[in-house]
């Protein structure tokens, strides 16, 4: 049943928005695991094992969580969250620099010192990583 009790939020507002936009973004990816999706890639693969069963609960759960979202949306006057992928893909550029450049050499000496000839191969392959991250970066920042 649906409250319609409205409340002034003041500074709470933006940390509420914040937490129930992030649910909602999540909502999408267990949604589409749910439809069976499996992502693959080079290095990164998804393993969907969810049984028909599991997926039908979990898109029921889904719909669920969705319709508390509409009533706390329309009780609380909050704003639809806009996720603009240029920014997302800027905000990540960081996230992925620095774990690439721990895959220099000079960073991989905390394991143990690298095997002969490894930075040789190694730091450049990385570096061009980098270069190309940084470049869909730039791609992504063009008006």
């Amino acid at each position: 049943m649906h409250s319609s009790r409205k409340f002034s939020l003041g500074s709470h507002k933006n940390g509420i928005e914040t937490a129930l936009g992030l649910l909602d973004e999540t909502l999408l990816e267990f949604e589409a695991w749910a439809h069976g999706r499996e992502n693959v890639s080079v290095l990164y693969q998804e393993r969907n094992t969810l049984s028909e069963d599991q997926r039908g609960k979990i898109l029921i759960q889904v719909q669920k969580i969705r319709r508390a979202l509409v009533e706390l949306q329309d009780d609380l006057d909050l704003r639809t969250r806009t996720g603009n992928v240029a920014k997302s893909i800027l905000g990540r550029r960081s996230f992925l620099w620095v774990s690439l450049v721990e895959l220099e050499c000079k960073h991989l000496r905390r394991y143990g010192a690298p095997p002969d000839g490894l930075a040789e191969y190694l730091d450049p392959k990385t570096a061009q990583l980098i270069d190309s991250v940084k470049e869909i970066s730039r791609i992504a920042a063009e008006d």
